[in-house]
C-alpha cells in the first residue's frame, strides 16, 4: 500500500456511498478493512487488528460462492496476516483456515481469493501460490 492517506480516503469514500439496506454492513466491513491496511502499512499492527476486529464478517449466500467480495476473502486474510503479525499463530491458523490454505475450501472462494491477490506485493506471492495448488488439487481430485 503505497499511500495511506489515500486509501483512508477512499474508505471514506466507500462508507458514504449509497447500498442497498442488505449490503450496508458489507461496504461498512470493506472500509475497516482498507483503514487496516492503511495501519499495518504504517507497522500499527495492533491498530489495524483492532479496526478489523469491528467487521461483521457474515455470510452473503449465495453470492458469497461466487465472488471474492461478497466472501470477504480479503478481510478474511488480511485478519489472519494481522494475527501472525501480532505474535498469535492459533489465532492465525484459524483464519487461514477460512480461506483454504491449510484445509479444503470452495473452489469458488479459492478462485476469487487468487483472483484478489494476484498481483498483490512479492510478499503475498506465495499464499496466491498455496491457494492456486490447491485449487489445483481440488480439480485433480474431482477428475
Amino acid at each position: 500500500l503505497g499511500d495511506p492517506a489515500a486509501a483512508r480516503q477512499l474508505a471514506a469514500q466507500l462508507e458514504i456511498m449509497s447500498a442497498p439496506p442488505s449490503s450496508e454492513a458489507l461496504t461498512s466491513d470493506w472500509a475497516r478493512g482498507i483503514r487496516a491496511l492503511a495501519l499495518r502499512s504504517e507497522g500499527r499492527v495492533s491498530e489495524a487488528l483492532g479496526t478489523l476486529e469491528e467487521t461483521r464478517i457474515e455470510a452473503w449466500e449465495p453470492h458469497s460462492m461466487a465472488s471474492p467480495f461478497f466472501s470477504q476473502a480479503f478481510q478474511r486474510f488480511l485478519r489472519a496476516e494481522l494475527l501472525r503479525e501480532a505474535g498469535k499463530p492459533g489465532e492465525a491458523i484459524e483464519w487461514y483456515r477460512h480461506l483454504g490454505h491449510l484445509v479444503g475450501t470452495s473452489p469458488f472462494e479459492l478462485a476469487g481469493f487468487i483472483e484478489l491477490w494476484a498481483h498483490a506485493d512479492e510478499e503475498y506471492q506465495p499464499r496466491v501460490q498455496a491457494a492456486q495448488q490447491r485449487l489445483e488439487e481440488i480439480f485433480a481430485e474431482r477428475g
